[in-house]
């Protein structure tokens, strides 16, 4: 029989409470930091049938129409992680400009809802993806501030200006989001160059199978941004579609095309034969008559 001391329960117990209280601490200043300093990240999800049809079945190979099914499965998962789709995105979905407000811990991009859009001409190639602070100094006015090559650079412009320098030109116009009583605030833009738009799209974006015997599959795209995630992910859906549709009219052009030439080709040589035969009998009865005479 198991025997309670409470003396000796008490005595451990006074002796691990500090252990213990550390460990509660511990385990709320780690949720307290995850929760305050981590951003939350949203993934949205697109489920796509696609389109196979095999005439294996008909011929009652049902092994090799499951095996087709895998592998047009495979292709076209292939395309979709492909940079040639990637390039299509980026070319489809406005991703050059980030504008994000610049947060006492946390930076939060202002996707659709930045309070001015930025037009820019880049000379010098390294300028992408740079990192332009803008600071609002009143309703026509902003200081911007960038370190490139090392140096720092900073002078004030008012909105709508054209900025020229060697390596920019830049102008920064405000949008009807812009609050015209929030001075000071800071944000910073990036103008996002093609490798960087690609490898973004790379790390964030997945497709994996979902049903083999209905060839449908699961496009997702991940995104702190929850708007953003959600515009991505329908574009993608929407690209994949009218992409497919395209090449499968283009396949189906091809198709007719070759069939009307073998049409053609088949009427000439029916054309050919059957001058060939009248030209043969027009022949053998004139060879005939005039052995009878």
């Amino acid at each position: 029989m198991i025997s309670f001391d409470p003396g000796k329960f008490n005595a451990v117990l006074r002796k691990s409470f500090p252990w213990i209280l550390l460990l509660f601490l511990i385990a709320f200043s780690t949720s307290f930091l995850l929760i305050r300093y981590t951003k939350p990240l949203y993934e949205s999800r697109s489920v796509l049938k696609l389109d196979i049809k095999s005439e294996a079945s008909l011929l009652g190979l049902n092994n090799l129409d499951e095996e087709k099914s895998y592998n047009n499965l495979l292709s076209e998962i292939e395309l979709l992680k492909s940079k040639l789709f990637y390039n299509k995105i980026i070319d489809a979905v406005d991703l050059n400009v980030n504008v994000f407000t610049i947060g006492n811990i946390l930076d939060d991009e202002r996707y659709h809802n930045a309070p001015f859009k930025v037009e820019y001409k880049l000379e010098h190639p390294e300028m992408f993806d740079l990192r332009f602070r803008v600071q609002i100094l009143n309703p026509r006015s902003f200081n911007l501030s960038y370190t490139f090559q090392g140096k720092n650079y900073n002078s004030n412009h008012d909105f709508g200006e054209t900025i020229r320098t060697d390596n920019y030109e830049i102008r920064l116009l405000k949008t009807p989001f812009y609050d015209p009583d929030a001075r000071d605030s800071e944000f910073f833009f990036r103008i996002n160059s093609r490798s960087a738009l690609l490898e973004y799209i790379e790390e964030n974006f997945n497709v994996e199978p979902i049903k083999l015997n209905t060839n449908t599959i699961e496009i997702s795209f991940q995104d702190y941004n929850r708007q953003k995630a959600r515009d991505l992910a329908n574009a993608i859906d929407t690209i994949y579609l009218k992409y497919t549709k395209e090449e499968k009219t283009k396949a189906n052009s091809q198709k007719v095309e070759f069939l009307n030439l073998q049409l053609e080709s088949t009427e000439q040589k029916l054309s050919d034969f059957e001058g060939y035969f009248e030209d043969f009998i027009i022949h053998n009865k004139t060879s005939n008559n005039y052995k009878n005479d």
